[in-house]
């Protein structure tokens, strides 16, 4: 059976990208997404937000990549990854109209 890295490469390949400026970070995402998930392990998320909602300027590489891998794995049943227990908290002030948008 193909490994979860060379079904991602597969799936890399056969998708149109028009821009591949997150498919080195996705690739390093995807590698502990899916140790995490061949080992049972619980992802834990933990993300301020500030203003309203806005991710921390530190996320600001990581959420991009975390939306185009999550794209990539649509209907994507056979990879493991897919099969990954997370959760995701996000800490903000909830005064502010879109709060904890980057968390949700």
């Amino acid at each position: 059976a193909p490994s979860d890295f060379e079904l991602f490469d597969k799936i890399i390949a056969s998708t149109a990208l028009e821009d591949t400026t997150y498919v080195e970070d996705a690739r390093r995402v995807f590698g502990i997404l899916a140790d995490a998930a061949n080992t049972s392990t619980v992802v834990f998320l933990l993300t301020s937000t500030f203003g309203s909602g806005a991710p921390p300027q530190s996320a600001s590489a990581f959420l991009p990549t975390v939306e185009f891998l999550s794209r990539l794995m649509v209907n994507q049943s056979n990879i493991a990854v897919n099969a990954l227990r997370y959760a995701v908290c996000g800490f903000g002030c909830s005064s502010f109209p879109h709060f904890n948008r980057s968390g949700r």
